[in-house]
């Protein structure tokens, strides 16, 4: 954010206590983040003086609101008992009582701490649109950096090699990936070939009204063929490629291969092609791991919703050498420029710091993105 905080001593209220958060075995089946955050806000922060001698570097981790992170669950799966279960259930779950929820495929349940947590957050601390230039603006801003890269941790993301571009699901991230590749084309002059898996979901086949060239895959062993045979049915040279395939099929629930992005990679030379791994269903029902750049997918859409229930925002995981396709990008809004003219001339300085600022038009929903932090907990 280019807002620079003179002053962040912000009367923030104490009165309302955090919510305690009763920790659940859940919390073991994801990936550990070891992030440090929020520790006391008056003990890293003491006067205004302090604040305007700190770079925004080092604020970035060091504020905090009154909502501290839990210590996390030491409980496993197997530690819990039937009667736990329930007890568990009626706990965080009180809207299941008498009823039977089947479609954690559409979402998952919100857990009723969360939303206490969420709720005690935003009632106990003051914040501001980060697109402002005022303290609460700042602290809302820094806090959105914070959660960002806790959740491409939350992911095993290094933020050195990946960025994550906040947009409203699954579906948005896909077609923001899609925008800025028709974009390329048209600035290089290079054709858009797609490729799609059968098992793809509507939002990714629907990528294919957006150029003339595109291929439907039926089986994982007619993708396994075009890649050994180093693209052969795919982009020729002088276009640009894109395959797209889902981690988990909505239709079947089966799982498809995540090598495939490392092998395209590896063994395509005739045309640059990239992947997009639609990551909606698979990671709401598995860790998703993106420890190794190398062999991660270009891109990733998920959305958080399907994972915790709740906020309603999802993701687009961008891996930063691949990010040069998504730069050619006409559109601009909100806080994606430095400046424009419109008067006698058409033209606009685009932010040039980080692939999410170029990528996030308007002001975010922060709200929604502090309840992921929650959410994360």
């Amino acid at each position: 954010m280019d807002n620079t905080a003179n002053n962040l001593d912000i009367p923030i209220n104490t009165s309302l206590p955090s919510p305690k958060r009763k920790t659940s075995s859940r919390n073991s089946r994801r990936p550990s983040v070891t992030f440090p955050y929020y520790a006391s806000y008056r003990d890293s922060i003491s006067s205004a003086e302090d604040v305007s001698t700190t770079s925004d570097s080092e604020l970035d981790h060091d504020y905090t609101t009154d909502l501290t992170t839990p210590a996390s669950s030491e409980s496993c799966a197997e530690d819990m008992q039937p009667d736990d279960v329930e007890d568990f259930r009626d706990r965080e779950y009180p809207m299941l009582k008498g009823k039977t929820y089947l479609d954690h495929g559409g979402t998952t349940l919100y857990a009723k701490s969360l939303i206490e947590e969420f709720s005690a957050d935003l009632i106990s601390n003051l914040y501001g649109n980060p697109h402002s230039a005022s303290t609460p603006s700042a602290l809302a801003g820094h806090r959105v950096d914070a959660i960002r890269e806790r959740a491409l941790r939350f992911f095993n993301a290094d933020p050195e090699h990946f960025d994550l571009v906040f947009v409203a699901n699954a579906t948005a991230a896909i077609k923001l990936v899609i925008d800025c590749f028709r974009d390329h084309a048209a600035a290089s002059n290079t054709p858009v070939w797609y490729g799609y898996h059968k098992d793809a979901h509507t939002s990714l086949v629907g990528v294919r009204e957006s150029t003339k060239m595109h291929r439907c895959f039926t089986t994982d062993e007619e993708v396994d063929i075009w890649i050994n045979s180093g693209g052969l049915g795919g982009p020729r040279a002088r276009q640009l490629g894109l395959f797209a395939y889902p981690g988990q099929s909505n239709m079947t629930g089966r799982r498809l291969p995540l090598n495939w992005p490392g092998r395209i990679r590896k063994s395509f030379h005739k045309a640059p092609t990239y992947t997009l791994l639609d990551a909606a269903a698979l990671a709401s029902t598995a860790p998703l791991d993106l420890t190794n750049p190398a062999t991660a997918p270009d891109f990733v859409a998920l959305s958080f919703y399907k994972i915790f229930g709740f906020p309603n925002v999802g993701a687009l995981i961008v891996r930063k050498e691949s990010a040069h396709v998504l730069e050619s990008r006409r559109y601009f809004g909100g806080g994606t420029v430095d400046m424009i003219i419109s008067i006698n001339d058409t033209w606009h300085a685009k932010k040039g710091s980080t692939i999410h600022d170029r990528m996030e038009d308007g002001t975010l929903p922060f709200h929604s993105i502090f309840a992921l932090d929650h959410a994360m907990n």
